[in-house]
């Protein structure tokens, strides 16, 4: 199920089983946490991703680890925003972010910085694989 990628039917499926409280009568997207547009080879250069780096990037950029569903307003307004960024500015409670992290499978005390994108998506995965095999 982590391997699900963006797009594909089954995805929001998936992430839809994680947040069991939304209210679908609202418009969700599937929304990269970090942004899709960071994750061009010219990009990833520019930020000083090595090149070893770069295909772990590139690799993971779409699956479940990277995903999350959020309302269509908060997607919009999130747009291409730096994640730290736009969680500062959506939630500038340490309370609410925190919150929201915990919602959406965020990994906390850790670094959320771009360049530390595969510490992230490992955490972020196994937060979310623990939160499957619960409801198994």
């Amino acid at each position: 199920m982590l391997h699900s990628e963006y797009g594909k039917p089954h995805t929001f499926s998936i992430l839809a089983r994680l947040y069991p409280t939304l209210d679908y009568r609202h418009r969700f997207h599937l929304d990269h946490i970090f942004p899709d547009s960071f994750f061009k080879k010219f990009e990833l250069r520019k930020r000083g991703i090595s090149e070893h780096k770069q295909k772990f990037y590139l690799d993971n950029n779409d699956l479940i680890g990277n995903l999350q569903l959020l309302e269509g307003l908060p997607n919009e307004e999130k747009l291409d925003k730096d994640l730290i960024i736009w969680l500062e500015e959506a939630f500038p409670s340490i309370y609410e972010r925190n919150d929201y992290m915990k919602k959406h499978y965020i990994p906390q005390n850790i670094n959320l910085s771009f360049e530390n994108f595969e510490e992230f998506f490992n955490k972020r995965n196994n937060l979310i694989l623990q939160e499957l095999r619960k409801m198994l």
